[in-house]
């Protein structure tokens, strides 16, 4: 297994944690945030995020483009500060709104350095899901479109991943 394969498993076994955290969890909350902001689960996200953010910084590294690594430096910091700041304070959107925008740099870099059909579409349904976080903000779809915009930009990561380990 070469080290770029391992560190992605060691990104996806920490981040599993707080995924499957945040699953049980999602029936009363409206938003994840509700979620990883409630004093009662911050410590346990937070410390998964931290250890996946290690692992994914490293992973970053290994890929040696520093706009990449970079923009996931912000991604975390996003997610680091809306773990952190409550819902209610207006910094958590900053870092939140972050986080987002982070992800859709992100996409459109690796996209524009791959020109890939795949990442293209990926990289639409992101745009068409951060639109819709937008319109759906505060209302009880928000959530449902705060997991997919998470889960389409994982599938964008380990399709980016599959794509540059063959080349």
């Amino acid at each position: 297994m070469n080290i770029k394969n391992a560190l992605l498993f060691c990104m996806l076994l920490s981040y599993s944690f707080p995924i499957c955290y945040i699953y049980h969890k999602y029936l009363d909350n409206n938003s994840v945030s509700s979620i990883i902001c409630n004093e009662n689960n911050k410590n346990k996200i937070l410390m998964s995020m931290i250890i996946m953010g290690v692992f994914t910084i490293l992973y970053e590294m290994k890929r040696r483009d520093p706009i990449s690594l970079s923009v996931i430096v912000l991604l975390l910091l996003g997610i680091y500060g809306s773990i952190n700041i409550n819902e209610k304070n207006k910094f958590h959107y900053l870092f939140a709104t972050m986080g987002f925008l982070s992800i859709i740099v992100f996409m459109i870099h690796h996209y524009c350095k791959i020109k890939n059909n795949v990442l293209a579409l990926l990289l639409y349904i992101q745009f068409m899901l951060l639109f819709a976080t937008i319109i759906y903000f505060g209302k009880n779809a928000f959530f449902t479109v705060e997991v997919f915009y998470i889960l389409n930009f994982a599938i964008y990561y380990l399709y980016l991943h599959r794509l540059t380990c063959i080349r």
